[in-house]
């Protein structure tokens, strides 16, 4: 996926990152792809670590997994 390997590049900045890695959390929850979604809203988390969209979206994920709380 060309959006992955945009996110690889070392020299991408944080600011780039971290739609890319939101926007990506949100696919995956539509895409019902639960596991990728916490991976990508983690990745922003790592990013900005007080995203509350990032939250949300792991927090959806996690839901839908049967995982509660943490």
């Amino acid at each position: 996926c060309k959006l992955q390997r945009f996110l690889k590049n070392k020299s991408t900045s944080n600011s780039e990152k971290l739609p890319a890695h939101l926007n990506l959390a949100a696919c995956y929850l539509k895409l019902n792809r639960f596991n990728a979604a916490i991976d990508q809203a983690c990745r922003a988390l790592g990013v900005e670590p007080k995203n509350p969209k990032a939250f949300y979206r792991r927090g959806r994920a996690k839901q839908a997994l049967g995982q509660v709380g943490g």
